[in-house]
């Protein structure tokens, strides 16, 4: 008959040895699969919006504007501040844009131009309109398109919507050439049938022309 003896202390040592390997084994799991998480998560914090810089500060009452950074108001008057790319309408009246290194741009509507900035230098690419520099120490340089568009006249937008509407010509003259389209295609594709509805709906914008109720093109500027 054999006889074992066992030692106790000696497999109490064994155990807890196995205990703490099994603890660092789970720390390091732990650490692999939640480390990639939280890289992750820190690349997926967006980073905070570049501040866009001040070109100028615009002020006028028949304008509007487009890409402005936000806006300002300094005893009853409201003020646009501007970035690189703004674009203006000036519909009637005069504009001011204030520099932000001295000198001003005055608007006189109706106008159309956008604002860009390359450094110091400051480039005004004008549409149409007129405009008046007063230089400052910031470099300026205006650029204006070769072939500009004259003025529209009021009364000749009417007198096409109320003779020539049923195709649509006075819109194509005022620059809404989409919804001349539009016309032209009811009266032609409905073989006649819708034209005196047509005819009848370029009748009263035109009569709306004559009086007044209409009184901007498509790019904004006042009809003569």
């Amino acid at each position: 008959m054999s006889v074992q003896i066992f030692d106790a202390a000696k497999v109490t040592r064994r155990s807890g040895l196995r205990g703490v390997i099994f603890r660092i084994t789970l720390c390091l799991a732990a650490l692999l699969v939640f480390r990639p998480e939280a890289t992750s998560a820190q690349n997926a914090i967006p980073a905070p919006p570049a501040r866009q810089e001040v070109v100028g500060r615009l002020s006028g009452d028949d304008v509007s504007v487009t890409g402005s950074i936000g806006f300002e108001s300094e005893n009853g008057r409201t003020t646009a501040l501007l970035a690189s790319g703004s674009d203006l309408t000036v519909r009637s009246g005069q504009a001011k844009v204030d520099l932000p290194d001295g000198g001003d741009i005055i608007l006189c509507g109706p106008a159309h131009l956008s604002i860009l900035k390359s450094g110091p230098a400051i480039t005004i690419a004008l549409d149409y309109g007129q405009v008046h520099l007063q230089v400052g120490a910031t470099a300026q340089q205006a650029y204006a398109p070769f072939v500009t568009s004259p003025l529209k006249s009021r009364v000749a937008a009417g007198l096409l919507g109320i003779f020539l509407g049923v195709f649509g010509v006075h819109r194509f003259y005022l620059g809404y050439s989409g919804v001349g389209v539009a016309m032209l295609l009811i009266s032609i594709l409905s073989l006649g049938i819708l034209a005196p509805f047509v005819a009848l709906w370029g009748f009263i914008e035109g009569i709306v022309l004559l009086c007044g109720g209409m009184s901007h093109d498509r790019w904004g500027r006042a009809l003569t």
